[in-house]
């Protein structure tokens, strides 16, 4: 229990009725009168009880605090009671913690409502506040506002490390074979998704029926997680690099300097993280370290080393064939022949459809198209499609419907095809 001197308790005592304007002036003190050392020592204890009571009433705007939920909310203050019977000296309080400050004591606002760093400086942390109609949207809002602060999302740069772990809990990817890629993904997964990022604080304005938020980064930690995930993730590239020779020229190569990039993406990301945090000690250096385009380009150099076969059934004038072939092109292959080890083959079909009541001929085209790894014989890319056209006669609805699905075919198998090699999850 704090000692007290009655200077001290007349100076709180008179500031604390003075700057609480619920509550009413004191009553002159009445003559002194000689009493007892039992009553005198009442009296402390009492006068005591007193300037506790004022000093809580001038820390949350002249009302005694209410205690707050679990989860670092703050609710509303209750009403002081009419008549307040003498209570015993209430126990020393432990210290407050940062987050409990308040910037505005008639609605008990945390500092860091307005200003994240007072309670979170910013040698220390990076800090970043959020709002919302309830808890879970503010703390939401608190984590992007965060991640904003680095000028990009790092959750889209991190799905490709998601969509790889999936495959290798799904068995799609075998890494039996690679002790190197595995531990480096077992160290990744255990991280959290936004590296270090962590909602500490909360609060509710009743006035204003709000929520806030407060997401936090220690940069100390921050450098520890980011250094640890480029060193893992970078032996996760060396190990999709390291490529056997006679493996070279394939779709296999291609996906995996294509799987490289975008996790090289994802720590030039990193990187640039460490340096926004002051990072001296990991000893990382972001000019030294390879760009996403460098191991594209090397993908794009695979590509013109690997020829593709097109095999066409029922394409009487070549325009089917010739369709793929432009595309396969476009996207950097070499034509091949029916020897190559990954050929398309394309089954087209032509027939004439029937419609009742039509003046009218219709043909019906139908497209099978599956790209083939003759080495295993398995299809990596099936597309099929199928189309209707019409017109005055039966040999003018053919020539349409092929003129229509050439048209397709034009439009679509690019993106389509390189919508698969780059979502191809490199196999070991």
């Amino acid at each position: 229990m704090f000692k007290i001197t009655g200077v001290f308790l007349s100076a709180v005592l008179i500031f604390s009725f003075f700057s609480c304007g619920s509550t009413p002036a004191p009553a002159p003190a009445p003559a002194p009168v000689e009493s007892s050392a039992e009553d005198k020592a009442q009296a402390d204890a009492e006068a005591t009880a007193a300037a506790m009571d004022a000093l809580a009433r001038m820390q949350n705007g002249g009302v005694p605090p209410a205690a707050s939920p679990s989860g670092g909310s703050q609710q509303p203050p209750q009403a002081a009671p009419a008549a307040a019977q003498p209570t015993p000296a209430p126990a020393r309080p432990a210290p407050s913690q940062p987050a409990a400050q308040t910037a505005n004591p008639n609605r008990g606002e945390p500092v860091w409502v307005a200003s994240p760093e007072s309670t979170y400086p910013r040698n220390g942390y990076v800090a970043a506040t959020g709002f919302g109609d309830n808890r879970a949207g503010a703390e939401k809002n608190a984590l992007a506002a965060l991640i904003s602060i680095f000028g990009q999302s790092i959750q889209a740069e991190l799905k490709v490390l998601s969509d790889y772990r999936e495959s290798i809990a799904n068995g799609r990817t075998d890494v039996r074979q690679s002790e190197t890629v595995s531990s480096a993904i077992k160290t990744f997964s255990s991280l959290d998704s936004l590296l270090g990022a962590e909602v500490r604080d909360t609060w509710f304005d009743s006035a204003k029926g709000t929520y806030y938020a407060v997401a936090v980064m220690e940069k100390a930690k921050t450098i520890t997680l980011y250094a640890d995930t480029i060193r893992s993730n970078q032996r996760i590239i060396n190990d999709l690099i390291n490529i056997a020779a006679a493996e070279r020229n394939s779709l296999e190569a291609y996906s995996r300097y294509q799987f490289a990039a975008r996790i090289a993406d994802a720590n030039r990301v990193y990187a640039n993280i460490l340096s926004y945090v002051g990072d001296t000690t990991s000893g990382i250096n972001p000019a030294t370290m390879k760009k996403g385009d460098d191991y594209r380009l090397e993908a794009l150099n695979i590509t013109r080393n690997i020829p593709i076969g097109v095999n066409v059934t029922n394409d009487s004038q070549s325009r089917i064939s010739g369709a793929f072939r432009g595309i396969l092109t476009d996207v950097g292959f070499r034509s091949g022949g029916n020897t190559s080890r990954y050929i398309l083959r394309i089954n087209v079909s032509l027939e004439p459809v029937n419609l009742p009541g039509q003046a009218n001929k219709f043909s019906r085209c139908v497209i099978d198209a599956n790209l083939m790894d003759m080495n295993d014989d398995t299809i990596l890319l099936p597309w099929n499609f199928n189309l209707r056209s019409g017109h005055l006669n039966q040999s003018e609805a053919d020539n349409r419907a092929i003129r229509d699905a050439e048209a397709k075919i034009k439009a679509e198998y690019g993106s389509i095809l390189k919508d698969y090699l780059s979502s191809v999850l490199p196999s070991y």
